[in-house]
């Protein structure tokens, strides 16, 4: 479990860390952005843009930064969201013992169902999945690696 507890930290820790980096750059964007937009009056007193084409620019740059804050926003939240699934792994996994010894056959059926709807295989050597869950197939899309071995 301890192993399985592991991957599925650090595969959720990846897209932590990605998330992580694309709010920063997003943040980047937004403070290029604000710079342009501070730089909007110099140039109008400088007569290197026009009070329309400055009106313009400005209303161009400001629906720019709204859009890449809600993006920002949609980051900071997927963040949050991914961080809440590792807790909710470390618990259950660290706890998996303990919980499957207090089950009864029919919930640790339903269980292993859900986990896998199709059983295992064995080929003569190893254990094998036929196929996960498709929650498991969601939550693998977010892992670069797919690794299906028990």
């Amino acid at each position: 479990m301890k192993v399985i507890s592991r991957k599925i930290e650090l595969d959720w820790q990846k897209q932590i860390t990605k998330f992580e980096t694309l709010s920063r750059q997003k943040a980047n964007q937004i403070a290029e952005l604000k710079e342009e937009l501070r730089a909007i009056p110099p140039s109008v007193r400088a007569g290197f843009y026009t009070e329309e084409f400055a009106k313009e620019e400005a209303e161009r740059i400001n629906a720019e930064i709204a859009v890449l804050g809600a993006e920002q926003d949609d980051l900071v939240i997927s963040k949050y969201d991914s961080e809440r699934v590792v807790i909710f792994f470390e618990v259950f996994l660290e706890n998996f013992d303990y919980v499957w010894k207090k089950m009864d056959l029919t919930k640790r059926q339903t269980l292993l169902s859900l986990i896998l709807p199709y059983g295992i295989e064995h080929d003569g050597k190893s254990f094998q999945t036929v196929t996960f869950s498709p929650l498991f197939k969601q939550i693998s899309t977010f892992s670069e690696e797919n690794v299906h071995k028990v």
